[in-house]
Protein backbone atom coordinates (compact mmCIF):
# COMPACT_ATOMS: atom_id res chain seq x y z
CA UNK A 1 0.00 0.00 0.00
CA UNK A 2 1.59 3.45 -0.44
CA UNK A 3 1.03 5.28 2.28
CA UNK A 4 0.27 9.25 2.76
CA UNK A 5 -0.74 11.05 6.01
CA UNK A 6 -3.21 12.41 3.47
CA UNK A 7 -5.47 9.50 2.86
CA UNK A 8 -9.12 9.09 3.62
CA UNK A 9 -9.83 7.72 6.97
CA UNK A 10 -10.86 4.39 5.64
CA UNK A 11 -7.58 3.54 4.35
CA UNK A 12 -5.53 4.83 6.70
CA UNK A 13 -7.36 2.80 9.40
CA UNK A 14 -6.51 -0.24 6.98
CA UNK A 15 -3.19 0.86 6.62
CA UNK A 16 -2.72 0.93 10.99
CA UNK A 17 -4.45 -2.17 11.16
CA UNK A 18 -1.89 -3.82 9.05
CA UNK A 19 0.90 -2.69 10.74
CA UNK A 20 -0.74 -3.28 14.43
CA UNK A 21 -1.14 -0.16 15.56
CA UNK A 22 -4.76 -0.71 16.23
CA UNK A 23 -6.72 -3.90 16.97
CA UNK A 24 -9.41 -4.78 13.54
CA UNK A 25 -12.31 -3.68 15.89
CA UNK A 26 -11.19 -0.33 16.00
CA UNK A 27 -10.96 2.13 13.57
CA UNK A 28 -9.94 5.70 12.80
CA UNK A 29 -12.38 9.17 13.93
CA UNK A 30 -10.60 11.76 13.42
CA UNK A 31 -7.18 13.19 12.01
CA UNK A 32 -6.09 17.09 13.27
CA UNK A 33 -2.86 18.79 13.30
CA UNK A 34 -0.98 18.20 16.33
CA UNK A 35 0.81 21.65 16.58
CA UNK A 36 3.37 23.86 13.82
CA UNK A 37 5.65 20.80 11.94
CA UNK A 38 8.42 22.67 10.67
CA UNK A 39 10.31 19.60 8.80
CA UNK A 40 7.58 16.61 8.44
CA UNK A 41 3.97 16.14 7.68
CA UNK A 42 2.54 15.34 11.56
CA UNK A 43 -1.28 13.79 12.10
CA UNK A 44 -3.04 13.48 15.93
CA UNK A 45 -5.11 10.51 15.04
CA UNK A 46 -8.35 9.30 17.01
CA UNK A 47 -9.68 5.89 16.73
CA UNK A 48 -12.27 4.57 18.65
CA UNK A 49 -10.11 3.41 21.29
CA UNK A 50 -6.77 5.32 21.46
CA UNK A 51 -4.93 8.39 19.79
CA UNK A 52 -1.27 8.41 18.37
CA UNK A 53 0.68 10.72 16.25
CA UNK A 54 1.94 9.51 13.12
CA UNK A 55 4.92 11.27 11.04
CA UNK A 56 6.03 11.10 7.42
CA UNK A 57 8.67 12.84 5.59
CA UNK A 58 8.21 14.02 2.37
CA UNK A 59 11.44 15.32 -0.33
CA UNK A 60 11.04 18.55 1.18
CA UNK A 61 10.72 20.77 4.34
CA UNK A 62 7.18 20.90 5.84
CA UNK A 63 7.23 24.25 6.33
CA UNK A 64 9.04 25.45 3.48
CA UNK A 65 8.31 23.37 0.41
CA UNK A 66 10.54 25.07 -2.15
CA UNK A 67 13.77 23.63 0.29
CA UNK A 68 14.32 19.78 -0.60
CA UNK A 69 15.27 17.97 2.03
CA UNK A 70 15.89 13.59 2.80
CA UNK A 71 13.18 11.47 3.48
CA UNK A 72 15.73 9.30 5.74
CA UNK A 73 15.74 11.79 8.16
CA UNK A 74 12.54 10.28 9.53
CA UNK A 75 14.35 6.91 9.73
CA UNK A 76 17.46 8.39 11.76
CA UNK A 77 14.56 9.90 14.52
CA UNK A 78 13.31 6.65 14.63
CA UNK A 79 16.34 4.94 14.91
CA UNK A 80 17.64 7.91 17.92
CA UNK A 81 13.97 6.72 19.64
CA UNK A 82 15.12 2.89 19.33
CA UNK A 83 18.64 4.07 20.59
CA UNK A 84 17.64 5.23 24.04
CA UNK A 85 14.59 3.27 24.66
CA UNK A 86 16.96 0.70 26.53
CA UNK A 87 18.12 3.84 28.55
CA UNK A 88 15.44 4.76 31.38
CA UNK A 89 16.46 7.86 32.55
CA UNK A 90 16.64 9.10 28.64
CA UNK A 91 13.76 7.40 27.68
CA UNK A 92 11.48 8.93 30.27
CA UNK A 93 11.77 12.18 28.69
CA UNK A 94 10.34 10.82 25.34
CA UNK A 95 7.61 9.85 23.72
CA UNK A 96 7.21 6.03 23.07
CA UNK A 97 8.06 4.66 19.23
CA UNK A 98 5.13 2.40 17.93
CA UNK A 99 6.51 2.12 14.35
CA UNK A 100 8.93 3.00 12.22
CA UNK A 101 8.08 2.32 8.19
CA UNK A 102 11.17 2.09 6.22
CA UNK A 103 9.22 1.71 2.88
CA UNK A 104 6.94 5.30 3.29
CA UNK A 105 9.24 7.25 5.77
CA UNK A 106 6.73 6.96 8.19
CA UNK A 107 6.98 7.41 12.40
CA UNK A 108 4.24 6.37 14.79
CA UNK A 109 4.52 7.33 18.42
CA UNK A 110 2.78 7.84 21.95
CA UNK A 111 0.51 11.12 21.43
CA UNK A 112 1.44 12.87 24.87
CA UNK A 113 -1.47 14.88 24.97
CA UNK A 114 -2.73 18.50 23.62
CA UNK A 115 0.21 20.12 24.92
CA UNK A 116 1.88 23.09 24.19
CA UNK A 117 5.67 23.74 23.34
CA UNK A 118 7.87 25.99 25.07
CA UNK A 119 7.90 28.63 22.54
CA UNK A 120 5.87 30.82 24.79
CA UNK A 121 9.51 31.93 26.25
CA UNK A 122 10.41 34.31 23.49
CA UNK A 123 7.31 36.90 24.68
CA UNK A 124 8.31 39.57 26.96
CA UNK A 125 8.54 38.23 30.60
CA UNK A 126 8.14 34.65 30.26
CA UNK A 127 11.78 33.63 31.19
CA UNK A 128 12.60 29.95 31.97
CA UNK A 129 12.60 29.23 35.51
CA UNK A 130 15.15 27.08 37.13
CA UNK A 131 13.36 24.00 37.67
CA UNK A 132 12.46 23.34 34.21
CA UNK A 133 15.94 24.33 33.08
CA UNK A 134 17.27 21.90 35.78
CA UNK A 135 15.24 19.10 33.56
CA UNK A 136 16.09 20.01 30.35
CA UNK A 137 19.52 19.96 31.33
CA UNK A 138 19.51 16.49 33.14
CA UNK A 139 18.12 15.25 29.81
CA UNK A 140 21.21 16.32 28.39
CA UNK A 141 22.97 15.29 31.09
CA UNK A 142 22.00 11.31 30.43
CA UNK A 143 21.93 11.47 26.86
CA UNK A 144 25.35 12.65 26.69
CA UNK A 145 27.10 10.44 29.41
CA UNK A 146 24.61 7.36 29.62
CA UNK A 147 25.27 5.91 26.06
CA UNK A 148 28.47 4.36 25.80
CA UNK A 149 30.27 5.01 21.84
CA UNK A 150 29.88 1.19 21.36
CA UNK A 151 26.74 1.56 21.69
CA UNK A 152 26.27 3.96 18.63
CA UNK A 153 29.09 2.99 16.70
CA UNK A 154 26.73 2.02 13.70
CA UNK A 155 24.50 5.23 13.98
CA UNK A 156 23.68 6.76 10.89
CA UNK A 157 25.77 10.09 9.91
CA UNK A 158 22.76 11.82 8.81
CA UNK A 159 25.31 13.81 6.69
CA UNK A 160 22.10 14.46 4.42
CA UNK A 161 19.99 16.54 6.92
CA UNK A 162 22.98 17.97 8.63
CA UNK A 163 24.23 20.03 4.98
CA UNK A 164 21.37 21.32 4.43
CA UNK A 165 21.18 22.13 8.18
CA UNK A 166 24.96 23.64 8.14
CA UNK A 167 23.33 25.57 5.11
CA UNK A 168 21.43 27.29 7.43
CA UNK A 169 23.24 27.70 9.90
CA UNK A 170 27.06 28.60 8.64
CA UNK A 171 26.11 30.07 5.34
CA UNK A 172 22.92 31.12 3.64
CA UNK A 173 22.12 34.03 6.72
CA UNK A 174 25.39 35.49 5.94
CA UNK A 175 24.97 35.88 2.14
CA UNK A 176 24.58 39.47 1.29
CA UNK A 177 22.09 38.71 -1.33
CA UNK A 178 20.14 34.96 -0.53
CA UNK A 179 16.82 36.29 -1.70
CA UNK A 180 15.22 36.60 1.81
CA UNK A 181 14.49 40.12 2.68
CA UNK A 182 14.86 40.85 6.78
CA UNK A 183 12.93 44.12 7.03
CA UNK A 184 9.55 41.92 5.96
CA UNK A 185 10.59 40.45 9.36
CA UNK A 186 11.39 44.01 11.27
CA UNK A 187 12.04 47.31 9.23
CA UNK A 188 15.76 48.20 9.71
CA UNK A 189 16.95 44.48 10.23
CA UNK A 190 18.23 44.20 6.88
CA UNK A 191 20.63 46.84 7.34
CA UNK A 192 21.84 45.49 10.96
CA UNK A 193 22.55 42.58 9.31
CA UNK A 194 25.04 44.05 7.03
CA UNK A 195 27.62 43.82 8.96
CA UNK A 196 27.81 40.39 9.39
CA UNK A 197 27.30 39.64 5.73
CA UNK A 198 30.37 41.55 4.69
CA UNK A 199 33.13 40.08 7.22
CA UNK A 200 35.55 37.92 6.01
CA UNK A 201 37.13 37.24 8.94
CA UNK A 202 33.99 35.40 10.41
CA UNK A 203 33.15 34.06 7.00
CA UNK A 204 36.45 31.94 8.05
CA UNK A 205 35.27 31.39 12.00
CA UNK A 206 32.14 30.40 10.23
CA UNK A 207 33.98 28.17 7.77
CA UNK A 208 36.03 26.26 10.53
CA UNK A 209 32.80 25.80 12.69
CA UNK A 210 30.87 24.45 10.02
CA UNK A 211 33.75 21.44 9.35
CA UNK A 212 33.35 20.88 13.25
CA UNK A 213 29.40 20.44 12.65
CA UNK A 214 29.89 18.31 10.04
CA UNK A 215 32.49 16.11 11.23
CA UNK A 216 31.44 12.46 13.05
CA UNK A 217 32.07 13.28 17.09
CA UNK A 218 31.72 10.72 19.65
CA UNK A 219 28.39 11.80 21.19
CA UNK A 220 24.52 11.16 20.74
CA UNK A 221 23.35 14.89 20.11
CA UNK A 222 19.51 15.01 19.95
CA UNK A 223 20.57 18.17 17.10
CA UNK A 224 17.99 20.76 17.69
CA UNK A 225 17.52 21.34 21.60
CA UNK A 226 15.68 24.44 21.00
CA UNK A 227 12.04 25.76 22.87
CA UNK A 228 10.21 24.15 20.01
CA UNK A 229 11.60 20.64 20.71
CA UNK A 230 10.30 20.87 24.18
CA UNK A 231 7.06 20.21 25.62
CA UNK A 232 5.38 20.90 29.10
CA UNK A 233 2.71 18.38 29.86
CA UNK A 234 0.83 16.59 32.78
CA UNK A 235 3.53 14.21 33.35
CA UNK A 236 6.45 16.93 33.18
CA UNK A 237 8.82 18.11 30.39
CA UNK A 238 8.85 15.85 27.19
CA UNK A 239 11.62 15.96 24.49
CA UNK A 240 10.54 15.62 20.96
CA UNK A 241 11.60 15.91 16.79
CA UNK A 242 14.77 14.54 17.52
CA UNK A 243 15.45 14.44 13.55
CA UNK A 244 18.54 16.76 13.38
CA UNK A 245 19.98 13.95 16.02
CA UNK A 246 23.81 12.74 15.09
CA UNK A 247 26.88 11.63 16.60
CA UNK A 248 28.64 14.70 16.94
CA UNK A 249 30.96 17.72 19.36
CA UNK A 250 28.58 17.99 22.90
CA UNK A 251 29.93 21.47 22.76
CA UNK A 252 27.34 22.09 19.54
CA UNK A 253 24.36 20.75 21.93
CA UNK A 254 25.03 23.02 24.69
CA UNK A 255 25.61 26.17 22.23
CA UNK A 256 21.92 25.51 20.49
CA UNK A 257 21.01 25.46 24.24
CA UNK A 258 22.46 28.24 25.77
CA UNK A 259 21.74 30.34 22.40
CA UNK A 260 17.89 29.64 23.29
CA UNK A 261 18.86 30.67 26.75
CA UNK A 262 19.58 34.60 25.62
CA UNK A 263 16.90 34.62 22.60
CA UNK A 264 14.16 33.75 25.30
CA UNK A 265 15.51 36.63 27.24
CA UNK A 266 16.44 34.61 30.31
CA UNK A 267 18.52 36.03 32.99
CA UNK A 268 22.54 35.74 31.69
CA UNK A 269 23.05 33.83 35.06
CA UNK A 270 21.24 31.00 34.13
CA UNK A 271 24.15 30.11 31.56
CA UNK A 272 26.38 30.26 34.43
CA UNK A 273 23.99 27.78 35.29
CA UNK A 274 24.17 25.42 32.94
CA UNK A 275 28.20 25.51 32.89
CA UNK A 276 27.83 24.62 36.33
CA UNK A 277 25.36 21.73 36.31
CA UNK A 278 26.54 20.20 32.76
CA UNK A 279 27.89 16.61 33.84
CA UNK A 280 30.26 15.53 31.01
CA UNK A 281 32.31 12.36 31.08
CA UNK A 282 34.70 13.96 28.49
CA UNK A 283 36.83 17.63 28.77
CA UNK A 284 34.37 20.18 27.69
CA UNK A 285 35.45 23.03 25.58
CA UNK A 286 33.17 25.77 26.45
CA UNK A 287 34.74 28.47 24.64
CA UNK A 288 33.59 26.19 21.27
CA UNK A 289 30.44 26.00 22.73
CA UNK A 290 29.99 29.80 23.31
CA UNK A 291 30.93 29.74 19.40
CA UNK A 292 28.20 27.82 18.58
CA UNK A 293 26.09 29.66 20.52
CA UNK A 294 26.86 33.07 18.58
CA UNK A 295 26.08 30.93 15.20
CA UNK A 296 22.50 30.10 16.67
CA UNK A 297 21.83 33.52 17.62
CA UNK A 298 22.68 35.16 14.53
CA UNK A 299 21.04 32.71 12.26
CA UNK A 300 17.86 32.85 14.32
CA UNK A 301 17.86 36.58 13.89
CA UNK A 302 19.33 37.29 10.29
CA UNK A 303 18.54 33.39 8.89
CA UNK A 304 15.61 32.43 7.43
CA UNK A 305 14.26 29.57 10.65
CA UNK A 306 12.78 33.24 12.72
CA UNK A 307 11.48 32.87 15.61
CA UNK A 308 8.07 34.09 17.59
CA UNK A 309 10.77 37.20 19.08
CA UNK A 310 9.55 40.15 20.92
CA UNK A 311 12.32 41.92 20.21
CA UNK A 312 13.25 45.85 19.22
CA UNK A 313 15.46 46.40 16.49
CA UNK A 314 17.69 47.94 19.06
CA UNK A 315 17.61 44.61 21.43
CA UNK A 316 18.52 42.26 18.18
CA UNK A 317 21.29 44.55 17.18
CA UNK A 318 22.65 44.30 20.74
CA UNK A 319 22.70 40.17 20.77
CA UNK A 320 24.05 40.23 17.60
CA UNK A 321 26.90 41.89 18.31
CA UNK A 322 27.20 39.61 21.36
CA UNK A 323 26.47 36.85 19.90
CA UNK A 324 29.23 38.56 17.07
CA UNK A 325 31.90 38.53 19.85
CA UNK A 326 31.75 35.32 20.65
CA UNK A 327 32.49 33.78 17.27
CA UNK A 328 35.30 35.83 17.00
CA UNK A 329 37.35 34.92 20.33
Amino acid sequence: MLFSLKMEKKTLTDYLKSHKLIDVQDEVLEISKPGEGNMNFVSRVTTMKTTLIIKQANGFVQKYPEIPAPKERILVEGTFYKTVENYPSISKFLPNILLMDNDHYVLGLEDLGKNKDFTSLYRRGQALDKDNLWLLLNFLNQLHNKITIQAIQNFPDNLKLRKLNHEHLFVYPFLKENGFSLDTVLPGLQNVALKYKTDSTLFKKLAALGEIYLRRGNTLLHGDYYPGSWLQTDSGIKIIDPEFCFIGPREFEMGIFMAHIILSQSPHRLLEFLVSNYDSDQPMDWVLARKFMGVEILRRIIGLAQLPLELSLDEREDICSEAFSYIMI
